[in-house]
């Protein structure tokens, strides 16, 4: 009987110290991920400081949100796109990434400025140009849906629509303006023939 007794007093003894041990982990983990979201919080503030003075460029954005992504995919609990359909990111990540670079490589083999604020030399009307006016942001919005896509994190689809509103509103407007200054009647028509995007 006093064998049970103690054998009942030390399981009593070993689950209140579990329990303790679980309160002060279970503690520990939630002001953890707290202090992430109050550093990631703060770092996004900073970044729309940076996009309303134009101070940061729509390829360090998407280099930021590349970051911002691992960040999510290392510390999230768990994913809603499991293998092998998260694999369909990358159909987007090449497509997307080819439009931006060969927009690139168009842009420097006419001398045509990269950066937002700059003022163009060259009205660029044909090949993909044919079919949107931006084909570099939207391949690198795409390239960010197929990253976003392969960490099968649902939190990490918000990136690349954040990413082409932030294009939309801060970056485009200026370029487009540059563009009616630089070009006038011959941008206008273009424009109305042709979507921002698709």
């Amino acid at each position: 009987m006093e064998h049970q007794k103690n054998r009942h007093q030390y399981l009593f003894k070993h689950l209140v110290i579990q329990a303790v041990i679980m309160v002060v982990y279970g503690h520990c983990y939630h002001l953890y991920v707290a202090k992430f979201r109050q550093v990631l919080f703060d770092r996004l503030n900073d970044l729309k400081k940076m996009i309303n003075n134009q101070k940061i460029t729509p390829p360090q954005l998407y280099k930021t949100f590349i970051g911002l992504m691992f960040l999510i995919f290392v510390f999230a609990e768990k994913k809603v796109i499991h293998f092998p359909y998260n694999l369909s990111g990358l159909l987007f990540l090449i497509t997307g990434s080819y439009m931006a670079l060969s927009t690139k490589k168009m842009f420097k083999r006419t001398n045509t400025p990269i950066p937002p604020t700059a003022m163009p030399e060259k009205l660029h009307t044909k090949g993909i140009f044919k079919y949107t006016r931006n084909p570099m942001y939207l391949g690198i919005v795409m390239a960010l849906l197929g990253v976003a896509l392969l960490t099968g994190m649902l939190i990490n689809m918000l990136f690349p629509v954040l990413y082409l509103v932030i294009l939309d509103r801060f970056y485009i407007v200026q370029e487009e303006k540059n563009l009616a200054d630089v070009f006038g009647l011959e941008y206008f028509k273009y424009k109305s023939s042709v979507r921002r995007w698709l």
